[in-house]
């Protein structure tokens, strides 16, 4: 239930044909099929992209044997308050070291704006900022049940 005291916050990248993706992955790709403005009943339009658009959530399947696809898993940890985390101009591995002078207590959910946010949506960052196992497994030790990352993989 949202309350006068919550605020909603829309964090998705819009998706456009411009958006980069993963080299090699399909990019995103619309097509009107039908249009009404050309005398078609209806308009109709054709979405192509890969599950790795965008904004976007891994499940286990992305990185192991393991069958639970996305929309195999719980809502519940994506929805609730985050904490936003902004860090310098960080390249490669996040550490737990990075996140110092951040109060963490009880939050479950914590999302972490870099640089990458900033780029051009053509843009593949080459050396994007990508959390941890080390910070993984200490945000885990801590209660955080979702970490959010504005880069445009999780995976180093």
């Amino acid at each position: 239930m949202v309350t006068d005291s919550m605020r909603l916050y829309d964090i998705s990248r819009t998706l456009t044909p411009a958006l980069a993706v993963w080299p090699g992955d399909t990019p995103f790709h619309y097509e009107h099929v039908l249009r009404r403005a050309d005398g078609a009943a209806v308009n109709l339009t054709t979405i192509t992209l890969s599950s790795h658009s965008g904004s976007h959530a891994d499940a286990p399947y992305h990185v192991a044997d393991d069958p639970r696809h996305p929309a195999d898993l719980p809502l519940a940890p994506y929805i609730g308050p985050a904490h936003v985390v902004s860090i310098p101009r960080q390249h490669g591995g996040i550490t737990p070291s990075d996140l110092e002078g951040h109060d963490l207590a009880g939050m479950e959910r914590l999302l972490i704006h870099t640089w990458v946010s900033d780029l051009p949506d053509r843009t593949w960052p080459e050396d994007f900022p990508y959390p941890t196992l080390e910070l993984v497994d200490w945000l885990a030790a801590q209660g955080v049940v979702l970490l959010g990352l504005d880069s445009p993989s999780m995976d180093a």
